[in-house]
């Protein structure tokens, strides 16, 4: 049976520096050897797949757990290390396959967090966004930011721009246009000023 724990809080400098430390053991060939092999101990080839499952402890974010010499750190990102080399700053190992205890290197890649939201969405495992045809199909490029009404979260259309400026061309007041059109005063006077929906 595979254990479950509550993760520990520990600051960002907690992490960094016990992550670096299990860096610097990889980087030490007798120590490598030994992590390799407890790594491998602790993995089931999936045939079908060609994941290696990990059989070892598991953190409750459902990523295993390698602890080695007081130095801890995900199993994944010890595999990928032992295969590349540390891990570059500010990026995150990625998993190809979507199974959070895969530890098979070649089911991993390097990334930045951006790069890891965008393998999110491309594959539909967001839970919070629309599916990739949807995605698609409102004008979206991955890396791109839509502008006007084709943005997710536009309040207005094209058309109602354009009524807003014909009201304020008239006279009408900030107050009037922004109850009818359920949106406030002040995003009124930045229509009034110009400011096109394109972030609306």
């Amino acid at each position: 049976m595979q254990s479950v724990d509550i993760e520990p809080v520990r600051t960002k400098r907690t992490r960094k520096r016990i992550r670096r430390k299990m860096a610097d053991l990889l980087a030490l060939p007798e120590h490598a050897t030994k992590i390799r092999e407890r790594l491998l101990a602790n993995g089931l080839p999936e045939p079908n797949s060609g994941c290696i499952i990990w059989l070892g402890h598991i953190r409750a974010v459902g990523y295993g757990h390698f602890s080695y010499l007081n130095s801890i750190d995900y199993a994944h990102r010890v595999s990928w290390q032992l295969k590349n080399g540390p891990i570059p700053t500010r990026h995150v190992i990625c998993h190809i396959c979507d199974v959070r205890l895969c530890v098979n290197p070649d089911h991993l890649f390097c990334g930045t967090q951006s790069d890891n939201i965008r393998d999110m969405i491309r594959k539909g495992r967001a839970g919070w966004h629309v599916s990739p045809e949807r995605y698609a199909a409102i004008g979206h490029a991955l890396g791109q930011t839509q502008r006007g009404e084709g943005h997710s979260s536009a309040r207005l259309s094209d058309q109602d721009i354009a009524t807003i400026r014909y009201l304020i061309q008239r006279g009408a007041f900030f107050p009037d246009i922004a109850r009818v059109f359920e949106i406030t005063s002040g995003y009124v006077s930045n229509i009034a000023a110009g400011a096109r929906a394109e972030a609306v």
